[in-house]
C-alpha cells in the first residue's frame, strides 16, 4: 500500500461527506422555519419509528391486536446498529441516530475515494462529482434519516470493492452486513455467484469439489439473513415470520410487475411516481453498463433491487430504484458542464423532498 493513499481518501472523502452534511443541516432548518407553527418536525417518521422501536425493546412477539402491525417486518441490521451506538456512547437513542448516518456516509465516501479506480472512476474529480451527485440527490434523503438506507448502501459498496480487490474477509464482513440489513441484500452474492461462475466456466464444477476462498466468501454472506431467520424461529417459532409479517401489515407479496406498472400509470400522479423511476433507473444503468461505467455486477444487483419490490407494490419504489449508489456512477461521465448541471438541480431536488418530508407528504414514505 502506497504511504498516504488513506489519507488522501480521508480528506477527499471527509470534505464532500462533511459539505453534503451541512448542505442537508441547512435545508433541513429553513425547512423546519418556515414550516412554524406547524406539526412536529422531527426527521423520524414512518419506518424510522419500527427501526427505534426494535432498539429499544426488540422484536415483538404478536402483532398489535388493534392494527395488525409488527416490527418483525424489519431486519435487524440498523437497529442493531443505533442499539449497539446508544450503548457505547451512552446518548439517548434520537442522538444515537443523529450521529450514526453521518459517520456511515463519511466511511462511504473514503471507501468511494479510495478504491475509486474499482468503481471505474478515473480520477479524483471523477469520484468526488459521483459522490456529490449521490448524496445530494433527492432520494438520499433517505441516507440522512434514521432509515437503513446509508448502511445498506455502505455494505454493497464494502462487499464488491472487497470481492473485487481479493480482501475476501472483509467482502464476507460486509456481506454479512448487507444480508442482515435488507433481504434484497441476498441479491448481491448471487449475482456476484454468477460473475464468478462466468468467470470460471471452464472449471466451475472442479471449483465446487474443492472450493477456494471465493467460495467460501460467498457462502459466509447470507449468514446476516439466515441468523436472523433462526432467532425468528427462536423467538415465535416461524423463521418466515418476517414475510409473513410483511404480507399481513404490509400488503407485500408477489404479482405481477407488468400489471403492478401499467395500472400505475393510469392512477394519478402519484401513482406515476411511484413507478416511473424504476424506468428511469433502468435505462441509466444500461446505458452506465453499456459505456462501462457501472459495473455490471452493480448494475445488475442495482436493477434487481426495485425490480423485486415492483413485483410485490409499487408504494416506495423510487428510493429503491434511485437510493441505490450504482446508478450515480453515470453522473461523471456527462460532459463537465451537464454534470454539475445535473449536481446542482439534484440538489434542489433535494432541498424539495426536505420540505415535503418534514410536512409528512405520504407519497415520500
Amino acid at each position: 500500500m502506497r504511504p498516504g493513499v488513506w489519507g488522501k481518501a480521508l480528506g477527499t472523502g471527509g470534505l464532500v461527506a462533511i459539505g453534503t452534511l451541512l448542505l442537508f443541516t441547512f435545508f433541513t432548518v429553513w425547512a423546519q422555519q418556515a414550516l412554524s407553527p406547524g406539526p412536529e418536525t422531527s426527521l423520524c417518521l414512518w419506518d424510522c419509528d419500527w427501526y427505534f422501536s426494535i432498539a429499544r425493546g426488540g422484536y415483538q412477539t404478536a402483532p398489535d391486536p388493534a392494527t395488525l402491525f409488527t416490527n418483525l417486518g424489519f431486519f435487524p441490521g440498523f437497529p442493531a446498529l443505533l442499539a449497539l451506538v446508544a450503548r457505547l456512547t451512552g446518548l439517548p437513542l434520537n442522538d444515537a441516530a443523529a450521529l450514526v448516518n453521518p459517520v456511515l456516509s463519511l466511511a462511504f465516501c473514503v471507501l468511494a475515494v479510495r478504491y475509486r479506480a474499482t468503481l471505474g472512476l478515473a480520477s479524483g474529480a471523477e469520484a468526488m462529482l459521483f459522490l456529490l451527485a449521490f448524496l445530494l440527490s433527492p432520494w438520499s434523503l433517505y441516507n440522512r434519516v434514521p432509515y437503513s438506507e446509508m448502511l445498506f448502501n455502505l455494505a454493497i459498496l464494502g462487499t464488491f470493492v472487497c470481492w473485487k480487490e481479493r480482501r475476501l474477509v472483509g467482502a464476507a464482513a460486509f456481506g454479512i452486513v448487507l444480508t442482515a440489513t435488507r433481504v434484497s441484500g441476498v441479491l448481491l452474492p448471487l449475482v456476484l455467484l454468477a460473475g464468478l461462475i462466468y468467470e470460471e466456466r471452464s472449471r466451475f464444477l472442479a471449483l465446487l469439489v474443492e472450493p477456494d476462498g471465493r467460495v467460501r466468501t460467498l457462502a459466509l454472506m447470507p449468514l446476516g439473513m439466515m441468523a436472523f431467520l433462526v432467532y425468528l424461529y427462536v423467538l415465535v417459532g416461524d423463521p418466515l415470520a418476517y414475510f409473513h409479517a410483511q404480507s399481513l401489515s404490509w400488503n407485500q407479496g408477489l404479482r405481477n410487475p407488468v400489471r403492478l406498472f401499467a395500472d400505475a400509470l393510469q392512477s394519478g400522479p402519484v401513482a406515476v411516481y411511484d413507478v416511473v423511476p424504476f424506468a428511469v433507473a433502468t435505462i441509466g444503468l444500461a446505458v452506465g453498463w453499456r459505456l462501462r461505467r457501472i459495473p455490471g455486477e452493480l448494475a445488475v444487483f442495482a436493477w434487481l433491487v426495485p425490480a423485486l419490490s415492483l413485483s410485490s407494490v409499487p408504494e416506495g419504489q423510487p428510493r429503491y430504484a434511485l437510493g441505490l449508489f450504482p446508478l450515480y456512477l453515470l453522473v461523471p461521465a456527462l460532459p463537465k458542464w451537464l454534470a454539475w448541471l445535473v449536481v446542482t438541480g439534484l440538489a434542489i431536488g433535494q432541498f424539495v423532498f426536505v420540505y415535503f418530508w418534514l410536512k409528512r407528504v405520504p407519497w415520500l414514505v
